[in-house]
């Protein structure tokens, strides 16, 4: 194992830490405050493993993020969307090694969509949706505990598909 590796790795913990503490969170403002550390983090440990797609997608969602919220609960206006749309098809060019280097633009883009829409249902599909594609980039990747991130983020997302939007929707 190389040093690289290994940073990459703690790095990913790191990451991991901070978004299971954020969807701890109540308040929306202390959520994206931890998930822009998380991404962060997330951009350090795929810099130091080379996944460079994941490393700028990474850094688009820690933008979005911040930009998200400075609106608090309010819709971003569309010029936010098309912006971020455009850095994310930007910055892809830049990182592209192949097909699985694009699943963490396709990741961002349907997961930015969902929260520009407000819609808490399309928002836990698409996470769903962004939580498979980056597991298979992360495990192509090597980037070991992004892949345990997005693997517990999925199935809590499930759980809240089932408890939310398919359980929920029988009362």
């Amino acid at each position: 194992m190389t040093l690289s590796f290994i940073l990459g790795q703690l790095f990913g913990f790191l990451a991991l830490f901070f978004m299971i503490v954020s969807f701890q969170c109540t308040d929306k403002n202390t959520l994206l405050k931890n998930q822009i550390f998380g991404y962060i983090s997330f951009t350090l440990q795929y810099a130091f493993l080379g996944a460079i797609s994941g490393c700028l997608m990474s850094i688009v969602s820690c933008i979005r993020n911040i930009i998200f919220k400075n609106y608090n609960n309010k819709k971003a206006p569309l010029w936010v969307l098309i912006f971020i749309i455009f850095l994310v098809t930007f910055l892809s060019l830049f990182g592209y090694k192949g097909v699985i280097s694009l699943l963490p633009t396709l990741a961002i883009l349907g997961y930015t969509f969902s929260i520009w829409t407000g819609e808490i249902r399309l928002i836990r599909i698409m996470q769903a949706y962004s939580a498979v594609l980056f597991l298979i980039y992360d495990l192509c990747s090597m980037a070991i505990m992004s892949a345990v991130c997005n693997f517990t983020l999925f199935i809590s997302v499930l759980i809240s598909i089932y408890k939310f939007d398919i359980k929920g929707r029988k009362k």
